[in-house]
């Protein structure tokens, strides 16, 4: 007989109150069995301190144009999406736009686009 199981854990963000914030984020985690036999992929855990700068600004404008609790644009996304696979980036739009470890990227992208000058 065999069994396949699948888990999937949500990634988790938690920021601090205290002005020093911090993303944990946990990418999906999945374990496969086959009869008690199976792969397990361990949690990626990112430590990054959260800024608010101009370029994010623009970009999250540019992303959320109907505010952060509204869905993204689609096409505008995609341009962002891009542009983190082109520098080799893996990480979320979320943490590209607010980790202080990204924030010479954001700039850069945020000048190609012509959201600053």
């Amino acid at each position: 007989m065999r069994f396949f199981a699948s888990l999937v854990i949500s990634a988790v963000i938690a920021v601090s109150l205290a002005g020093c914030e911090t993303a944990r984020v946990q990418q999906p985690v999945s374990k496969t069995s086959t009869a008690g036999s199976g792969t397990h992929q361990a949690p990626v855990r990112v430590r990054s301190t959260f800024t608010e700068d101009e370029a994010g600004e623009a970009l999250t404008k540019y992303v959320y144009p109907n505010g952060v609790l509204a869905a993204r644009d689609a096409a505008h996304a995609k341009d962002v999406s891009d542009f983190l696979a082109q520098k080799n980036l893996n990480v979320s739009i979320t943490l590209f736009l607010k980790s202080a470890t990204y924030a010479a990227d954001r700039a850069t992208l945020a000048r190609q686009l012509k959201l600053i000058p």
